[in-house]
């Protein structure tokens, strides 16, 4: 499993920044089904260039370009709904009711780590609950149905909340008004203005609100800034890398998404975002994402965690509950004056691919499991961070000297191979190998070798990312090492851009 080591916060170390070799944010991929949909993509004749270095080798990939939709074409697709959260099949029971009516079943999940999974399973109530409140602090989606607005922007709606929750967009003067954003919903049509209606990452959205660097500029397959978008962020002076985390969860190696955050908490004022993929238990195959804004974990009386409330951006979207837009501006005025709810979930940690993984019970179709796999934290905004302090802000960069100890750390694990020569893998005296795509990390769905699917929990494979949006994927010594002599094809599955397909020469 992957994880960004991009532990530090402003004044505090929480762990050792690697900050060229960033593990990936899985999740984001905003689509479930959507590429199956020839109404949902929009292509051109046109085709783009992405370099995918293997290993030092430089493959010229041909991707098909998706095109942007600004008239915003509406679009009803049919089965699956297009956006990220299944829309279209949960069932009744599950969808989101204006009474807080509570359903309770019995159920069964494991315990929180293997150590205490053999003591047995432990019994708790499901329930879902909805609660709609002027206190809650949710941006919402126009439409998930609509192309070229918002339909794949839950990634914003979550930035917009956490900016806004932490504090940090009421002390920043919003380009469209002139004056301080008011609200969440004007952060999040703020990102609906200068952003493509595409899949993204709310790390690298806040990121680029906060210091103006935006890593997935020039990614295939993820949301672009327009040629209007402000080129600097609200606080230049701040390090956003000093004040936002973002973790996956690897239970092999010790790493909890909700143990960080109730540690998070604990240590500082804050917020967080939630990456959840959709496993598909018949297919077995991860099929779609989202992004939603945890608001607190629910405990037993033994301080085990049961449940979550959250915020969801595709809950109450104006467009889908019959009321429409011409203009940009009515389609926000809509999105702004929908219902704010909170929700509440039951979760499970259950053994998964090789570890252990929180689950949401109930949250789509049965077909499904709902996997947090990521957690984005942003530090509550402190105003004396900008007070005169002498020194210049603090670097998330490292030097050629922190690279290369890096490096050979990697090597040392089994994990890289950064010296191959043509794609060819020498299994007598290499260890593992390594590919650098340039895609959105955050929209890698499978991995693939010879058609067999790769197990993330098992340690088959890692990803990292560098703030360059580019990410390096590593295979472990010993799926490389179980190869035959000759080729062998390499595949990375990407939900709303096209696959990376590469050949490795074993010898």
């Amino acid at each position: 499993m992957r994880r960004r080591l991009q532990l530090k916060v402003f004044g505090i170390v929480f762990s050792l920044m690697l900050a060229f070799c960033q593990p990936m944010a899985v999740y984001a991929v905003e689509e479930l089904d959507g590429g199956d949909n020839p109404e949902a993509v929009v292509e051109t004749g046109d085709t783009v260039s992405a370099p995918v270095v293997v290993v030092g080798v430089v493959v010229q990939e041909d991707i098909a370009a998706e095109e942007t939709v600004e008239g915003s074409e509406e679009v009803v697709p049919e089965g699956v709904g297009l956006d990220d959260s299944l829309v279209e099949e949960v069932p009744e029971a599950t969808a989101l009711e204006e009474s807080n009516q509570v359903d309770e079943v019995t159920a069964e999940t494991g315990a929180r780590s293997e150590e205490m999974a053999s003591v047995g399973v432990l019994e708790f109530p499901y329930a879902h609950i909805s609660e709609e409140g002027d206190d809650v602090v949710d941006a919402e989606k126009y439409s998930l149905y609509v192309e070229g607005y918002d339909r794949l922007l839950c990634w914003a709606g979550t930035a917009s909340n956490m900016l806004w929750m932490a504090g940090y967009a009421q002390n920043a003067i919003n380009p469209l008004t002139g004056e301080t954003f008011k609200s969440e919903d004007e952060v999040f049509d703020y990102y609906r203005t200068y952003f493509t209606d595409e899949a993204g990452d709310e790390f690298a959205g806040i990121v680029y609100f906060i210091n103006g660097e935006y890593t997935e500029q020039g990614i295939p397959g993820a949301s672009q800034l327009k040629g209007d978008a402000p080129q600097d962020g609200f606080f230049p002076s701040l390090n956003a890398y000093d004040v936002t985390i973002e973790v996956l969860q690897d239970s092999v190696s010790g790493v909890d998404v909700l143990e960080t955050y109730d540690s998070l908490q604990d240590e500082s004022a804050g917020c967080a975002g939630l990456g959840i993929y959709f496993w598909n238990i018949n297919e077995e195959k991860i099929k779609g994402g989202h992004a939603i804004t945890l608001l607190s974990i629910e405990k037993d009386e033994d301080g085990r965690y049961i449940g979550i409330w959250f915020v969801d951006s595709d809950d109450s979207t104006p467009y889908d509950s019959g009321l429409t837009g011409d203009t940009p501006e009515e389609r926000a005025a809509l999105a702004a004056d929908a219902p704010n709810v909170r929700q509440y979930y039951t979760i499970s940690y259950e053994e998964f691919d090789g570890e252990y993984i929180w689950m949401i019970n109930d949250y789509v179709p049965s077909e499904y499991k709902t996997l947090i796999l990521m957690l984005s934290y942003l530090m509550q905004y402190d105003p004396d961070w900008f007070k005169t302090s002498g020194g210049e802000t603090p670097s998330s960069s490292v030097g050629a000297e922190a690279y290369d100890a890096i490096k050979d750390m990697m090597i040392e694990e089994g994990w890289a191979v950064f010296s191959p020569t043509g794609g060819i893998y020498d299994s007598a005296n290499d260890t593992g190998y390594s590919m650098f795509v340039c895609r959105l990390a955050n929209d890698l769905l499978n991995v693939y070798v010879d058609g067999n699917r790769l197990s993330f929990g098992s340690g088959e494979y890692k990803i990292y990312r560098s703030n360059n949006g580019i990410f390096t994927i590593t295979f472990g010594t010993e799926v490389m090492q179980n190869l035959e002599v000759g080729e062998h094809t390499i595949t990375l599955e990407f939900g709303n851009s096209e696959d990376v397909e590469t050949i490795v020469t074993v010898k």
